[in-house]
Formats: C-alpha cells, sequence, structure tokens
C-alpha cells in the first residue's frame, strides 16, 4: 500500500502526533509540585501522628500564581512571568507541530516527495518544546526567590535566605527537619511534575518524527559525475601459459609466423639463418 518513503512519512506523522497529543495533556497537569510529610513519635518510637500535604502547579493556574493560595511564594511579577513565557513556548510548539502533521498529510495524500517545509516546520517545534522545560526549570527558583525577596519588603521585614536547600535555590529538591528530641520530623520534597515530563517526553517524540522525514540527498545524475570519480580500473586478464604436450616452450623456441610471400627480410631466427 505505500512505498518505502511514504512508509516513513506515515511513522513520522504518528510520532509526530503521539507528541503534540502529550503537549496539549501537560497544559492541564502540574509542571511543579511541592510536598511534605509531617511525623510525630513518642519517646518510645511509636508513631503519634502523621499527616501529608502537598500541591501543584500548571502552567495556566501558574499564570495567576499571586491570587492562588496554594504557592508557596506569593509570586508578585517574576514566577508568573515565567510561567507566561513556557506557556507562550508551548503554544508555539503546538502551532509548528500541528504544521508539521498538516504538510506531511498532504505530501502522504498527493504523493510528494519533497520534504524540506515539514521539516523545517518540525525543527522550529522541537526547538520550541524543547525551550518550555529548558528555561521553566532554569528559570524558576530564581523567580521564587526574586518574589519573595518582593514579598519581604513590601511588609518592611528583611529577607532571609533559608540555611538549608530550598525551592529558591533549586528546581529539584529535598530537606528534612528535625527537633531536638528527634520526635517530631518534617520532610518537604520539590521538583518537576508529571506535566514537565510529558513536555519532555513530547520533544522526544517530535525529534524522532523530525529525524525520519529528513529529505535524502539525492544522486546526481550520470552526465554530472565526474569522469575521474566514475572510472573503475579494470584488474589485468589472467596470464595465459603456453603448454605444449612436451616440456614447457620457451619464448625462442616458439615457431615464428610464417613470412609474406613478397617479403625479403629472413625471418627465421638467428641460428637457423647461418645454417
Amino acid at each position: 500500500m505505500f512505498g518505502n518513503n511514504s512508509r516513513k512519512k506515515a511513522f513520522a506523522l504518528m510520532f509526530a502526533v503521539t507528541g503534540i497529543v502529550l503537549l496539549m495533556v501537560s497544559f492541564i497537569l502540574p509542571w511543579w509540585g511541592f510536598h511534605t510529610e509531617v511525623e510525630r513519635r513518642n519517646s518510645d518510637g511509636d508513631l503519634l501522628y502523621y499527616n501529608e500535604a502537598g500541591f501543584g502547579v500548571s502552567v495556566s493556574s501558574g499564570i495567576s500564581w499571586g491570587r492562588s493560595g496554594t504557592s508557596m511564594y506569593i509570586g508578585d511579577f517574576s514566577t508568573p512571568v515565567v510561567y507566561g513565557v513556557t506557556t507562550l513556548f508551548l503554544i508555539l510548539a503546538l502551532i509548528f507541530a500541528s504544521l508539521m502533521v498538516t504538510t506531511i498529510i498532504i505530501n502522504l495524500l498527493e504523493k510528494k516527495t519533497k520534504q524540506k517545509l515539514p521539516m523545517i516546520l518540525g525543527i522550529l517545534a522541537v526547538i520550541f518544546c524543547l525551550l518550555a522545560p529548558l528555561v521553566f526549570m532554569i528559570s524558576l527558583p530564581g523567580a521564587m526567590k526574586a518574589d519573595a525577596e518582593k514579598t519581604a519588603s513590601d511588609s518592611n521585614n528583611d529577607y532571609k535566605e533559608p540555611a538549608q536547600d530550598d525551592p529558591t535555590k533549586s528546581f529539584f529538591g529535598s530537606t528534612e527537619e528535625k527537633d531536638d528530641g528527634g520526635n517530631d520530623v518534617t520532610r518537604s520534597n520539590w521538583g518537576g511534575d508529571i506535566g514537565w515530563i510529558l513536555s519532555i517526553v513530547s520533544f522526544i517524540m517530535l525529534l524522532i518524527s523530525v529525524v525520519m522525514i529528513k529529505p535524502r540527498r539525492a544522486a546526481l545524475p550520470p552526465s554530472l559525475v565526474s569522469p575521474e570519480l566514475s572510472y573503475q580500473p579494470e584488474s589485468p586478464p589472467p596470464r595465459r601459459e603456453l603448454y605444449d604436450r612436451g616440456p614447457r616452450l620457451k619464448r625462442y623456441d616458439r615457431a615464428p609466423p610464417p613470412p609474406p610471400e613478397d617479403s625479403e627480410y629472413d625471418y627465421r631466427p638467428p641460428r637457423e639463418r647461418y645454417i
């Protein structure tokens, strides 16, 4: 049903559609999450109290971070900007990926072999799909720290940088705090959530699709091929040995060809000319 080239485009189309679906799902899933465990024990080590709490922030809700009650630091400006830029990259990746899929389908229906336009659109989709999680991971800790400093300044307080690891220092991290007796333990961990991970998987799918639709280099016609490159030296013919039924003849023992009738030159071997 499909030729080799068409089958390759069909697989590229499948990977591209999968990447688009994952990218759309990542919009509604949390990109960053924070999880806390609180544990209290008595002096004998028996568990008295245990509680878990956490939250996740998607790219859409992160734009209005400052108006949500689930944030660790109220986002005045920096944190919503990071989520807004990430959303912009995702939208651009979706647009270019959708255009790439459209051009691949048109090429399949019209049986066209030109793949330059789908590849250009695919490269743009891959770039923006990579920039979204990368910029988000690099920029979010600094943005949260800037918002925490501004919140402290607005309250006429000095910002105190935490001594232990903190979301304002790293994108992924964890901490554990104990009281003096070690009976109360609070564990916290944070980092990229399922939406952030899906965006990376979507980038891989789109990258595979772009690699599969990469146009092959066309072969040069015979008229443009250089003679030096096209010339293939022939191997010499196998050497033939002259054999008689008796012993092997030497060159000067071979019978000379008969002389022409009208020639005066003596064609006899030298040793026979004077006999």
